[in-house]
């Protein structure tokens, strides 16, 4: 039966390599060389590593936009002098062609990969990377936020170990709000998805009446699978069926449908964000052009101006990511995570160093000297809820994003499909804001995401 819905959709099939890479390199990709930590001493120079023959070495691919990386290392290489790390680094836009071209072609090398916790089910189905399974204690993988931790699993197999983490918050704009004469989100209240929209209303502003709004009351910063699943979520939605593939009956349920003429209304009945492509929401709010804006936690450190020596010019704060009013609260997850590749010649080396950099100490030192966002084990995020370190804006902002990523994250679709999930529910998505009813753009993904099954099952 051929496949009913918009061009664009039927597209979505022979784009998805470029469409997933996109979407994974923007959740959390760090802006600056500065730490994303308020504990750190200034870092100058290169830390000495140890030298010597006899060495084990290891590559380990890594994010070029994260730096400091040697530091940690050479933290990791000062216990274990037996081991040498030679970090191996590319951008996060080409991260995902890479594995595939290394890890996908059989490769030996690297040793350890880094990639987008969306996935980690992926690469894991492909046979791609070394289980997990038994080389972490219990405690340890409790250590590890939930909805990391059920993203590194799949098929009752652990592929990756959770590195970093990454949730949303709704950002606002103080002033526009004292503007507009309404009040702000105060500092530990959660707004239900009704009270922002009711409120973007008011503080959508047209000053010349030429039907373009000069400020913008709301927008996402990304719209991803990812990113609005938790809408779903929130109504009581699934995300994919429990054998990770199917999706029927779950995307095109009763409380996705809802949830995503909300999420048309926001374009096109009630006008709150614009609609056109090009829009940069993020940059919109530096500008003082939006009222509210759901992004990624690392805004906070952007916002704030701790790369570039300059904040914003107007007063903002942050609120924890909404919920509907008869749902409950759950916020986006992402974040990045570590495997081993299934063909490594060092395997028992390799395993030594995702250890102590998922865990305990290595954990805390990737965190403080370069993990872009938050990390992914509740004992380092404790230490953001508890430093006194953060109890000035803006750091205190990462303490409300810290809460939500320990007490109520969604879960990621754990899928091998994920790449052609996310990249067909893109199109989707850019239909319902360009007006297409969104129960049909929902029934056309739903009987592409189907017809896409079915031909890699053959």
């Amino acid at each position: 039966m051929p496949v009913k819905g918009s061009t664009r959709l039927k597209r979505s099939l022979l784009v998805f390599i470029s469409l997933v890479v996109t979407a994974c390199s923007q959740q959390t990709t760090p802006i600056g060389p500065t730490p994303a930590a308020p504990v750190l001493a200034v870092i100058e120079g290169v830390p000495e590593r140890a030298e010597g023959d006899g060495r084990t070495e290891i590559i380990w691919l890594a994010p070029a936009e994260w730096s400091h990386l040697e530091h940690v290392v050479a933290a990791f290489e000062a216990q274990n002098p037996d081991i040498r790390v030679e970090i191996e680094q590319v951008s996060t836009e080409t991260m995902f062609q890479e594995v595939e071209n290394t890890l996908g072609a059989g490769s030996s090398s690297p040793d350890v990969v880094t990639f987008d916790a969306s996935l980690s089910a992926y690469y894991g189905f492909n046979r791609w990377l070394e289980s997990l399974l038994n080389i972490f204690t219990f405690d340890q993988k409790q250590d590890w936020i939930r909805a990391s931790r059920m993203s590194s699993i799949f098929n009752h197999e652990l592929y990756s170990a959770p590195l970093t983490a990454s949730t949303q918050l709704l950002f606002f704009n103080r002033d526009l709000f004292e503007r507009g004469r309404t009040k702000p989100p105060k500092p530990d209240s959660t707004w239900t998805w009704e009270r922002v929209m009711s409120t973007a209303e008011k503080l959508t502003i047209d000053e010349d009446d030429d039907g373009n709004p000069d400020v913008w009351g709301f927008a996402w910063e990304d719209v991803g699978l990812a990113q609005l699943a938790p809408l779903a979520q929130s109504s009581g939605g699934g995300v994919v069926g429990e054998d990770g593939l199917t999706v029927e009956g779950v995307f095109d349920s009763l409380d996705w449908v809802a949830t995503f003429e909300f999420y048309s209304d926001v374009y096109t009945e009630k006008r709150l964000a614009p609609t056109t492509e090009d829009f940069n929401a993020v940059e919109s709010f530096e500008r003082g052009e939006l009222s509210m804006l759901v992004a990624d936690v690392t805004n906070i450190m952007r916002f704030g101006g701790v790369y570039t020596g300059t904040g914003l010019s107007f007063d903002w704060g942050v609120t924890p990511y909404p919920y509907f009013k008869k749902g409950e609260a759950t916020s986006p997850v992402g974040g990045w995570h570590i495997g081993i590749n299934a063909n490594s010649r060092q395997k028992d080396v390799a395993t030594r160093f995702v250890v102590w950099l998922t865990t305990g100490e290595g954990a805390e030192t990737m965190w403080r000297f370069s993990t872009p966002g938050l990390p992914a084990q509740k004992s380092v995020l404790n230490l953001i809820v508890s430093g006194p370190e953060f109890d000035a804006a803006p750091w205190s902002y990462l303490r409300v994003a810290a809460t939500q990523a320990m007490e109520n994250l969604g879960l990621l679709p754990i899928t091998p499909g994920f790449p052609y999930y996310d990249a067909i529910l893109q199109g989707m998505l850019l239909d319902i804001r360009e007006g297409i009813e969104p129960e049909r753009a929902i029934n056309s993904a739903v009987e592409l995401i189907t017809l896409v099954i079915e031909e890699n099952q053959r």
